[in-house]
């Protein structure tokens, strides 16, 4: 996985953040019980927020040296646990192995990569630090950034298809 090569370091800081925004939004959505709803959202409004909350996270990580990314990966993973531990409190497993599980991998790798891609203003300064001191020429490599990009995308495709079409709380 070369697109990753350089990126080991955020990719870490990024899982541990949204470890940590599951869990602790697991613990606060433990004492808020909620229902959940049998709904069917229409495919291109899924993709649309999707991609939108994607371009979010990588604006505000490029503005913040990545900050941003971890903030908004982090808060999203403390709504993902909170909303299904309230669900599970309430319903039990049932809505989330229909309703989130199907669809939430795809998203939640989607929005690692937007986060990677926010990182991006580290690395430029990493790689201009090594042009200085080492003198060399040190591409870039914008073909990673930009497979990062197209493969988030990609996975929020797949992530609205899945939502609109399988994805559904059994409500009963």
């Amino acid at each position: 996985m070369s697109f990753l090569r350089g990126r080991e370091v955020h990719l870490s800081v990024i899982l541990i953040i949204a470890l940590l925004g599951v869990l602790s939004g697991w613990a606060i959505g433990c004492n808020i019980p909620m229902r959940p709803e049998n709904n069917m959202p229409a495919f291109w409004g899924l993709l649309l927020n999707n991609v939108k909350v994607g371009g979010m996270v990588i604006v505000a990580g490029l503005l913040t040296l990545g900050v941003g990314a971890l903030f908004l990966v982090g808060f999203n993973m403390m709504i993902l646990g909170a909303s299904t531990a309230g669900v599970y409190a309430t319903s039990g497993i049932g809505p989330i192995l229909s309703g989130v599980l199907p669809h939430a991998p795809c998203e939640i790798v989607a929005m690692v990569m937007c986060a990677l891609v926010g990182f991006e203003g580290w690395r430029v300064i990493a790689i201009f630090k090594e042009r200085l001191v080492s003198g060399e020429c040190v591409k870039f490599n914008v073909k990673s950034t930009a497979f990062l990009v197209l493969g988030a995308i990609v996975m929020y495709v797949l992530a609205a298809l899945l939502e609109s079409g399988i994805s559904h709380a059994q409500t009963g």
